[in-house]
């Protein structure tokens, strides 16, 4: 080669190199802005996998959460359930207001939360009515487990920062269903559902059955 030759594929060499250079770079930032954007789909998907899950104002497993929890768990024996509801929570709303209303709800979920023992898992069910599943127990600590929670929440009292209102003497019925060979979630609801009127047309803050 040439003088002129050499110089000319030594040019063309560096402006290769350069080039190369160039698109490595706006390639590294193109693969750090995927990488971001994935994180961020990936975050977006995790968020609505909780919203879809989740009960936003207590924190609690939702009603979604619990139907495919309890179909899961009926195929297990020794399956109980609790149904709890909160005695003339209407009359709270009525009296205090709504945003107290949802402080005693968030209440509730954290006072069934901090009772839950032997594998126990709280729900919102709906309103004012939570869920407790109870897997491999039997019927002496499944009573035990709501009469738990039934004297805690008897504890509640909650303040209105805004108002300064109190609300106290609050309370709950319970009712407990026991799965039996055959049956399924469904029938399991209803069977809880029953002990837990028995417990409302007893005089509610009670537990049902009785033995």
């Amino acid at each position: 080669l040439s003088i002129e030759e050499a110089m000319a594929l030594v040019r063309n060499l560096v402006k290769d190199t350069q080039s190369i250079r160039r698109s490595t770079i706006s390639f590294n930032a193109s693969l750090n802005e995927a990488q971001n954007e994935i994180i961020a789909l990936r975050e977006q998907l995790e968020k609505s996998q909780q919203d879809a899950l989740y009960d936003a104002l207590t924190g609690l497993c939702n009603r979604r959460y619990f139907d495919e929890e309890l179909a899961s768990q009926a195929l297990n024996p020794n399956l109980f359930l609790l149904i709890v509801d909160l005695d003339y929570f209407k009359k709270i709303n009525d009296t205090y207001g709504h945003v107290m209303g949802d402080l005693v709800l968030k209440a509730t979920a954290k006072k069934l939360q901090a009772t839950c023992r032997d594998g126990a898992q709280a729900f919102r069910f709906g309103g004012e009515e939570f869920a407790v599943i109870i897997p491999n127990s039997n019927f002496s600590k499944a009573k035990s487990i709501a009469e738990s929670m039934r004297k805690a929440i008897e504890k509640i009292t909650v303040k209105d920062k805004r108002t300064g209102q109190v609300a106290g003497d609050i309370s709950a019925s319970i009712g407990i269903g026991e799965l039996l060979k055959g049956m399924n979630p469904l029938a399991l609801v209803e069977k809880a559902d029953k002990q837990l009127y028995k417990a409302k047309n007893l005089g509610r803050n009670r537990v049902m059955p009785m033995s």
